[in-house]
């Protein structure tokens, strides 16, 4: 990295051997130019004392990091117990989230097949159908309301589908012979 930095100070040097002084002024200054506001933009005492508790806030938290984090986290920090606790707690907690997603997703695959080898009861079949009745009338008001295309003809291929599934219900086909 010092050779790299080395190289390009010499290229710049040798690039303005005439104009040595301000090509050096250029690479130590760490700061970059500031550029003077006109004397009529000249700051409030309110926007003085604003900017200046910003400045303080953006201080405490600087000064707050570097107290918790100034020499990173190692096994002795006082965080480091705390955060690796935390890290297992998300883990074993993600991964007991998975096993019930896929213990419902099992549950669900029992029922498609329990429903696909036992038909449904009649009081089943209308507790469905007045369950998919307020749905159609959910769609129908997103519907009349959207004012997005997109949106709107998504509703209505809902709905559309809402009126099968019901109408299926309702008058189920009949039993093959």
């Amino acid at each position: 990295m010092l050779r790299i930095l080395s190289r390009r100070v010499f290229v710049v040097r040798s690039q303005c051997e005439s104009y040595r002084r301000p090509c050096f002024r250029y690479l130590s200054s760490g700061e970059k130019p500031t550029v003077k506001k006109p004397a009529e933009e000249k700051l409030t005492r309110e926007e003085v004392e604003a900017i200046a508790e910003r400045a303080r806030n953006d201080q405490r938290i600087w000064d707050t990091e570097r107290k918790l984090f100034g020499g990173g986290i190692h096994w002795g920090h006082p965080l480091f117990f705390l955060l690796v606790g935390g890290v297992t707690l998300l883990h074993f907690a993600n991964g007991y989230r998975d096993e019930k997603l896929e213990q419902s997703e099992k549950h669900l695959e029992r029922l498609k097949q329990r429903k696909l080898t036992k038909p449904l009861t009649r009081m089943e079949v209308d507790s469905l159908i007045s369950h998919k009745k307020r749905q159609l009338q959910l769609w129908r008001s997103k519907v009349a309301n959207t004012n997005d295309l997109t949106e709107s003809e998504e509703a209505r291929a809902r709905v559309v589908k809402l009126q099968a599934e019901i109408t299926e219900l309702e008058f189920p086909p009949a039993p093959p012979t």
